[in-house]
């Protein structure tokens, strides 16, 4: 179990980075903790959400998809 399920809703409401991964349409959810954790979603033919997977990955590899635009950076709004 990832020690972050419990803040799936928070990853998905809140995200610091959302990507499309063209291979498989899915949709890419980066919130930043201790550590980046990536929530990888994709769409069902019932147009419903399924999360596919979930895991902690490395700043390095985050900055990678940041600077190769796989990943934008969300701008915060306050309301």
């Amino acid at each position: 179990m990832n020690p972050h399920s419990d803040r799936l809703s928070q990853i998905i409401s809140e995200p610091d980075y959302v990507g499309i991964n063209e291979e498989d349409e899915s949709l890419e959810y980066v919130r930043i903790f201790d550590d980046p954790v990536k929530l990888v979603v994709r769409i069902a033919g019932d147009d419903k959400l399924y999360v596919r997977s979930m895991y902690t990955v490395y700043q390095s590899r985050t900055e990678f998809f940041i600077k190769s635009g796989r990943l934008k950076p969300l701008t915060k709004v306050d309301k």
